[in-house]
């Protein structure tokens, strides 16, 4: 249950997704060279990215389409990554039966900026359509798309910096917490960097921190694909940090699991790192 708990945690803690990176707001971005794409044609469903643009954020201008008579379908991207990094376009649209839609898939500008991402050259979605009263499924797949040609395709690189503490480096997966913020948004906050060098999907998790000598009940869950990287954030609860009257941390043990996230077993690294 606990694991399931992180598998849904996970997902809302990229909602407040923080990169590191230098910005490439000034430097000039490639033509972009793609034609529009079905991605798939169902009897029940069909999707297809008509276009791509930059419009101060990242956008895919998509078509979908309602098969049905009767049902009102929901089309999500469930995951998605620019250039191998994890970046959540929050997608989700409702189309009626028998319907069709134009909307977009819109990816945040200061996002890619704060990665370094200059060129889109390489997407990933994982696209869900599903009965958006009884959930059933109807399509489930995930698709890569090149707007400049699959020869210009390109993975995210990172260049570590002085400020880096690498938690964990081994079973082909790093862990590095790269700054911290004690007046963040939901508390003090640790930005990690993940990669996940593996051929398998992972759930890097923990729990039950120890801060200063203190037991802290707060969770931490994050689900990468294989050969994915992402920034995510670990959170302190504010109202846990009064009650041990810790003003400023010097220390932070956690116990760090990562494991298949498709099994929920196969454990790959179960130890303990501390965050100074």
């Amino acid at each position: 249950m606990k694991k399931l708990m992180k598998v849904l945690l996970s997902s809302m803690l990229m909602l407040s997704l923080t990169a590191c990176g230098s910005s490439g707001s000034d430097v000039e971005k490639q033509e972009l060279t793609f034609e529009s794409t079905e991605l798939f044609d169902t009897d029940k469903c069909k999707m297809t990215v008509t276009s791509m643009e930059y419009d101060d954020d990242f956008v895919c201008n998509v078509e979908l389409e309602n098969k049905t008579s009767s049902c009102e379908e929901m089309f999500s991207v469930d995951y998605a990554t620019i250039n191998g990094y994890k970046i959540d376009p929050l997608f989700a649209t409702t189309v009626a039966a028998e319907a069709k839609s134009n909307d977009k898939i819109t990816f945040s500008s200061s996002d890619l900026e704060e990665a370094g991402i200059v060129d889109v050259t390489d997407i990933k979605l994982h696209i869900r359509v599903y009965d958006n009263d009884e959930w059933t499924d109807f399509h489930e797949e995930t698709y890569t798309l090149y707007p400049l040609g699959e020869d210009k395709s390109t993975t995210y690189t990172r260049e570590s910096t002085d400020d880096d503490q690498v938690l964990i480096d081994e079973q082909d997966v790093k862990v590095i917490a790269t700054k911290k913020d004690p007046d963040g948004f939901w508390g003090y906050t640790v930005t990690l960097y993940l990669e996940n060098n593996t051929k398998k999907n992972l759930m890097f998790s923990a729990d039950d921190f120890n801060v200063d000598g203190y037991s802290f009940t707060s969770m931490y869950a994050c689900s990468l694909e294989a050969g994915d990287k992402a920034y995510t954030d670990l959170y302190l609860s504010s109202s846990e940090m009064e009650e041990a009257g810790i003003e400023d941390v010097t220390s932070i043990k956690v116990p760090f699991t990562i494991y298949d996230a498709d099994t929920l077993s196969d454990e790959l690294v179960n130890k303990t790192v501390e965050i100074k």
